[in-house]
This record gives structure tokens, sequence and C-alpha cells, in this order.
């Protein structure tokens, strides 16, 4: 969510500084091939990404440091077995009985949800097949990365990317980072807890097409700190969530009001 109180900037801006089974068909995550998944952990030779059929990536299953995000990828089916005791002991019978559901029946989310019992361990047998379905990558899920040793994400190729959800790329290595221009939103804690030095949005060719920015989407926490911010100038105008007492401006305490970028 935003802040009411957001700071609006009309222009791109540079700166310094029991068990029941289920079988479910994404749609909301790429992958390669078809594997077994038991007790949380992942399998060997799972695909690399889980992706939607809206064409969003749902979580990262590859092992690499390095990061390409692609233009297109195919979508993945998803099956395994759902630990009810467990998931009933925590969090009731009706709660768990509206995932079960939900997951029968692909609703909206479900692949979010299969990613929250994989957290918590209560999914069993789980299984990815590859589908002949693709569709362009226009999103990054909710802590899609998060917690995944990356310490390089390159958008070069994600022509299509258009949201980078809360959480995306959260407590990994990443140091520095370009968003594509085609992105107009990135949700809060995006990109927190990262050392990072140098952000840039945009390009100064397309300028960007950004007009949300959350609450610390790029906050480096600890000891980081950011060197330089870059947001190239934006048709639509930029809201900026303001930091409301609690530390939770998007880039930490640099201050990205100071200077602008112009477009070629």
């Amino acid at each position: 969510s935003y802040d009411s109180n957001a700071a609006y900037v009309d222009g791109p801006m540079e700166v310094e500084f029991g068990t029941i089974s289920f079988t479910a068909s994404s749609n909301q995550g790429s992958s390669q091939g078809s594997q077994e998944q038991s007790g949380g952990e992942t399998p060997t030779n799972t695909p690399t990404f889980v992706v939607s059929s809206d064409g969003y990536i749902m979580n990262y299953l590859g092992t690499s440091s390095s990061v390409e995000i692609p233009a297109h990828a195919n979508v993945v089916e998803a099956s395994g077995d759902i630990d009810m005791e467990s998931c009933v002991a925590r969090l009731g019978q009706s709660q768990c009985e509206q995932m079960q559901n939900q997951i029968q029946n692909k609703s909206e989310g479900y692949l979010q949800t299969i990613n929250d019992l994989i957290s918590e361990g209560w999914i069993s047998n789980l299984e990815y097949t590859e589908t002949n379905n693709e569709v362009n990558i226009t999103g990054i899920g909710y802590d899609a990365f998060h917690e995944k040793n990356i310490s390089n994400v390159d958008f070069s190729g994600a022509i299509n990317l258009q949201t980078i959800a809360e959480g995306a790329f959260r407590g990994n290595n990443i140091s520095s980072v370009t968003i594509p221009y085609t992105v107009t939103t990135i949700e809060s804690n995006a990109f927190g807890n990262n050392p990072l030095v140098t952000i840039v949005i945009g390009d100064s060719t397309n300028g960007s097409n950004i007009t949300e920015i959350g609450g610390y989407a790029f906050n480096p926490g600890g000891t980081s700190t950011i060197q330089s911010v870059t947001i190239y100038r934006s048709s639509n105008g930029v809201s900026v969530e303001t930091d409301n007492g609690e530390g939770s401006a998007p880039f930490g305490s640099y201050d990205i009001t100071n200077s602008w970028h112009p477009v070629s």
C-alpha cells in the first residue's frame, strides 16, 4: 500500500546518494520439466522459475547467484500433497479448507498459497511440469527471490516487465540494479535489505513508465549506504512513499529530491 501523503514528482530524477492431494496449473510462475519435491525441499532438476499464466515469476528455484529475467517463458503446472493436520493445527479447519479449494480450483493467487505452504513445510511430493503455453513476463511476484543469495539480477531482456511486487528481491546481496523503463510499479520492500550502492530506474532514451515506488522499496538496511540513484523522467509522474517516521522511505536516508535526470 502507498502512503496517502506520498510526494508526487512530475519527472525523472537523478539522485546521488492428514493429507490432501491437489493438482494445480499456474496462473501467476518458468519451468524446465517435471520434478518432485518432498518435505518442502526443492527437487533436483527443477525449473528455474515458476511462472504463472498471467506472466508473473512466482518463485525462483535455481541455484545461481546471477539471474537474468526473461522477456517470456512457459507456464508451469504444479501438483503435490498438503499436510492438512499441520495446517489445521496452526490455522484452523476453515482456513485450510479454503486454501485446499483455492488450489484445487486454481483460483487467483493459488501459486502464492503453494509458496506459503512450502515455506511452512506443509507440502510434500511437489511436482512442477512445464507446459507449451508461453507468456510474456509482466511481473515478479511476492517474495519470488526472497533470500535466494542473489548478487546480480539482469533486467536487460525483461522488455515486458511492469510490476515488481512486495519483497520480490529482498534479503539478497544485490549492490547495483537497473530497472527497465517498462516497469510502472515497484512495491514496498521489493529490494529491501540488499547492500545497494547504485540504483537506476529507466534509461536516457525511453525515460521511464514508473508511477509508484513503495515504502522501503530500496532501503538497504543495516550499515549499507546508497551512493547513487537515477530516476529518468516519467510522463506519468511518480508517487514516492514518504518516510512515516519509522524509516519507511523507499531509499532509506538517501535524499532523492535534489536532482532530475533528463531524457535524451
